[in-house]
């Protein structure tokens, strides 16, 4: 990224300042990522300039407070590009990691959030079923479905009836792929309307 180089040592300490703050956010992004954030937010800061590299601190203040703080323009950027990399790798830390920076961007990513959860409540039930078969599966009682996980030794003496047996482990593995590929193709398709929108 090229410098913006102002005539007044404040001003030119103010943009500095700001820069190093934007760095510091943009830090868990690769080194292309933060340079395009940078470089983005630079031409911003250049076109409301005007040209005019003899601006007052107080004036060039006016211009990063419209802008806003390193902060709340580098996070949601951040949060973007994460969600980009997540989407292209297929990486489930990745991803988590993504839906945790996006979890403030609106109630699609609570979906998102919520549809990990099962996939991750998946793995846990898988572990259980392997650790104690008899008390954990899908049951019914009476004809009606009842549960889909982990029930007490004196359930099962009243009447519960486990229907899957050891199939629960691939059904519980089908389930997860499916709320997997969900998430990814709503996720992509969110970003799809972003960009048509945009």
């Amino acid at each position: 990224m090229k410098r913006i180089t102002f005539k007044n040592k404040a001003t030119q300490k103010i943009y500095d300042k700001y820069f190093k703050e934007c760095g510091k956010e943009a830090r868990n992004l690769t080194n292309e990522d933060r340079q395009d954030i940078i470089m983005e937010l630079n031409s911003h800061i250049y076109e409301a300039l005007q040209g005019d590299l003899a601006i007052e601190p107080a004036k060039f203040q006016d211009i990063i407070d419209n802008l806003g703080t390193a902060k709340t323009v580098i996070r949601p950027l951040v949060a973007d590009k994460k969600m980009d990399q997540a989407l292209k790798t297929f990486n489930p830390i990745q991803l988590a990691k993504a839906l945790v920076l996006n979890i403030t961007n609106g109630i699609s990513y609570v979906i998102f959030a919520i549809i990990y959860l099962i996939i991750l409540s998946g793995i846990y039930a898988i572990y259980i079923k392997i650790a104690h078969p008899e008390e954990v599966g899908m049951f019914f009682c009476d004809g009606k479905f009842m549960v889909f996980g982990r029930v007490q030794s004196e359930a099962l003496q009243s009447k519960y009836v486990e229907v899957l047996g050891h199939g629960m482990i691939p059904f519980t593995i089908m389930i997860m792929a499916i709320a997997y590929f969900l998430l990814i193709f709503i996720m992509k398709s969110k970003r799809k309307l972003k960009n048509h929108l945009s």
